[in-house]
Order: C-alpha cells, then sequence, then structure tokens
C-alpha cells in the first residue's frame, strides 16, 4: 500500500525459540484473543507471553498491548508506556523497554500528533462546578495525566477519583472537550425534574462518570414530555456526594462548546 516492498521481508517463525536474527529494533506485537475471539487480559497469557521480550537484545523493543492493560502487571517491565488515541477514541497502548521509566499520551488527528508526557506536580485542589465541565483525551486518562493536564489549564477537579475538571474560562485544546454548565445541584430526582421543567426542556444527552444510575434509568424517572429545549445532563460527583451537572449541549464548532 505504502510501496514499500522492496525494504521489506517476512518469514514464519517460532519466536519462543528465540529471534531468528539480529535486529536494532523489535516491534513485538502479540495475540490478545484466545481462539474463541474472547480478549485476553493477562499478559503473561498472551500469544506468545509479554515476558518473551524480556530476552532480546536491540537498541529499541517496544510492545503492543490492549490499551486496558492492567498496570500493576507492568511494574516489572522497565520502560515508557504510551497510550495512543485516534480522533479521541482509545486504540492501544504500547510498552517501550529501554527508555527511561514513565507515561505518555499521544493523539493522532488529521492536523498532526501530540504528545503529552507525565511529569510529577503537586495535587490539584477539589472545586464547586465552575463554568465550565472538561473532559481530557482518553489516552490522558489513562497515562494518568488528568491532574497534570487540569494544572495546564487552570482547572480544579470536582472529586479526588473523578476524571473530570472544572474551569473559570473555556479551555482550547485537541485534548479536551467542554460543556458550559448552566446549572448544578445535589444528586435530586424530583428536584432535577422539577428544575427542567420550568426550562421547558423535553429532550436530554446523559452523561456519567461515578454515578451508579444508568442514563436509561434516569430518562425513565425523569419522564419528560413536550419540552421545546435540549440539555446534556451530567451524573458525577463533588468531594464524594453525588451531583448532576446541567450543561448546554454539545456541538463541535459552536461557540459555548469545544
Amino acid at each position: 500500500q505504502l510501496g514499500l516492498s522492496d525494504r521489506a521481508r517476512f518469514q514464519v517463525y517460532d519466536l519462543r525459540m528465540g529471534l531468528p536474527e539480529l535486529a536494532e529494533a523489535i516491534f513485538f506485537d502479540p495475540a490478545r484473543r484466545d481462539t474463541a475471539g474472547r480478549r485476553i487480559h493477562d499478559v503473561e497469557a498472551y500469544e506468545p507471553p509479554l515476558s518473551l521480550m524480556r530476552q532480546w537484545q536491540a537498541d529499541r523493543i517496544l510492545a503492543k498491548l490492549s490499551p486496558g492493560v492492567d498496570l500493576a502487571q507492568l511494574q516489572t517491565y522497565p520502560g515508557l508506556l504510551e497510550f495512543i488515541s485516534v480522533a479521541g477514541d482509545m486504540k492501544e497502548a504500547l510498552l517501550w523497554l529501554n527508555e527511561p521509566v514513565g507515561r505518555r499520551a499521544t493523539l493522532l488527528s488529521d492536523t498532526g500528533t501530540l504528545n503529552w508526557q507525565a511529569e510529577e506536580i503537586p495535587p490539584r485542589p477539589l472545586s464547586v462546578p465552575l463554568r465550565w465541565l472538561v473532559e481530557p483525551d482518553p489516552a490522558l486518562l489513562r497515562a494518568g495525566l488528568v491532574q497534570q493536564v487540569a494544572a495546564a489549564f487552570d482547572g480544579y477537579l470536582l472529586d479526588e477519583t473523578i476524571a473530570y475538571f472544572t474551569c473559570a474560562a473555556k479551555p482550547s485544546s485537541a485534548w479536551l472537550r467542554a460543556w458550559r454548565i448552566l446549572d448544578w445541584m445535589p444528586f435530586h430526582i424530583k428536584r432535577l425534574r422539577s428544575v427542567l421543567r420550568e426550562q421547558d426542556v423535553g429532550q436530554i444527552t446523559v452523561k456519567k462518570r461515578g454515578s451508579p444510575l444508568t442514563p436509561e434509568e434516569l430518562m425513565r424517572q425523569l419522564r419528560l414530555k413536550g419540552g421545546t429545549q435540549s440539555r446534556t445532563l451530567v451524573l458525577t460527583r463533588h468531594a464524594g456526594n453525588p451531583i448532576v451537572l446541567i450543561c448546554a449541549d454539545f456541538v463541535p464548532g459552536q461557540p459555548d462548546c469545544l
């Protein structure tokens, strides 16, 4: 497809017997599904297992992993762990051996490639919801960079365990999506129903992070009918307590949204 066939050659070989020859760089892409098509979550159950790469010698060695890999399983693999998203969708993780230990988020888009390297920073303080609710790219979430990104955009966490943050001013970045917060309250279904009906809301989009209630359950309990307005409701937590944010709908390119 890329016109590089004269630069590649292929051979069938059992890697469990060692490498067929020396190499400057090795890209290891083990099977992460079993013969029935089910996902394999244990890196040592990959085919071949991830530990096989410990036997290899090369200047650069990297392995492709599932983006949902259990990070605890990688504690004995020193190197750089990179999470990659494409246009906001989480796609894969890469483990780079022989690289300084750390984590990195990478975002691939039509306009280019962005990288965000993990750094040590003081924990961000909590705040009540401000004017904007901000959701980082999933690669940032998997790389554990929510605190760092919030600090970069003068944002504050809503809860220590929730991967949203809130800002007084609208942030502008390909790494982020943001919703303008119109109102918020402690979660109470009767009060929420009353407020939405007062605002003539008949259609809602539901997002959730840290709430046991499903969007379908919320819609069924609200029983909204006939309203002309639409809103995005975000079920989440503030300092451990359940809250609901009433936000303007997310519409890319419009002034109220990223």
